[in-house]
């Protein structure tokens, strides 16, 4: 066996440090907005599905993403005590009596491991249905619901759809996340290639361990990139059967207050409001009709 060099060692703890605080900054930008846009797919009986198929998946990254930053801190302090044990070794080894002091304990050693037993991975994104529209005209409310699947209006938010689809996009393309696959398999050939052939017995352990925290970001990576396309189709969907039933909901209302001055001569029936959008439609104005929220 050849030299052992304890700096390689705290070179690659280092990165492992930096690369595991990065990732937290970005990964707790991207758990904000999965809490701020809970209940964002809305509580209709048809988005049920698409509900739990990303509440399971999101969660399933969260998990995995909470896991990877406490691991790789580890790991970090797993490669800062080889490189201490080493020092620690080569000093007892030396024989000379001026060699000094013992090499000291790293500081701050072991690290506070982030993301404890209480973290909240991921969020609910279905509701409590909340109807989609609202009115005490109840001719209308059963032709509009008619108009529907399902006989429910959807009630999803494309506001805190867009918000979640931008967040895991940018989760997904960030440095620590986009890279760091790279950057840990940089650090696992550095070690390789600093010993050759004469390697110490732990480096194709480390190495192995360097590798697969790399698979698993590049996992992430991936599954996040997934998620956001996902969530910025449903988005997208959403607008556009919003759009839909604008139009179908125009028809609707003209056709109804049409039958409904026919056979009585009385004021229009309101208020109604849609939970759909965030003005009521307080007038009979054809461009009230259009002043629907991000919520479809």
């Amino acid at each position: 066996m050849g030299s052992i060099s304890p700096q390689s060692y705290d070179s690659a703890a280092k990165e492992c440090y930096d690369l595991a605080d990065k990732f937290q900054t970005v990964y707790n930008s991207l758990q904000t907005v999965l809490l701020e846009t809970s209940a964002m797919a809305g509580g209709y009986q048809a988005v049920k599905a698409w509900s739990k198929a990303y509440d399971d998946r999101a969660g399933a990254v969260t998990l995995v993403a909470t896991n990877f930053a406490r691991a790789l801190q580890h790991f970090g302090d797993v490669l800062t005590a080889a490189g201490y044990n080493w020092k620690c070794a080569e000093y007892k080894a030396n024989r000379d009596p001026n060699k000094g002091a013992p090499p000291s304990l790293p500081s701050g050693f072991p690290s506070e491991l982030p993301y404890g037993p209480g973290i909240v991975n991921g969020v609910a994104s279905s509701g409590t249905y909340s109807r989609g529209l609202e009115t005490d005209w109840t001719e209308l409310q059963d032709k509009v619901t008619a108009l529907v699947s399902g006989g429910e209006v959807p009630d999803g938010d494309t506001d805190k759809l867009a918000s979640a689809a931008t967040a895991w996009k940018t989760f997904a393309q960030s440095d620590p996340v986009y890279g760091g696959k790279g950057r840990l398999l940089l650090v696992a050939a550095g070690l390789e290639r600093g010993y050759g052939s004469n390697a110490p017995k732990d480096i194709p352990n480390l190495v192995g361990h360097l590798r697969t925290l790399a698979t698993s970001v590049g996992e992430i990576e991936a599954a996040a990139r997934d998620i956001a396309a996902g969530v910025d189709a449903h988005k997208v969907a959403l607008t556009a059967m919003r759009s839909d039933m604008n139009t179908q909901f125009a028809m609707v209302v003209v056709v109804t207050a049409i039958q409904i001055g026919r056979s009585a001569a009385l004021p229009f029936p309101w208020p109604l409001c849609l939970r759909a959008g965030s003005s009521s439609l307080s007038s009979y104005r054809y461009s009230s009709l259009h002043r629907t929220r991000k919520r479809i």
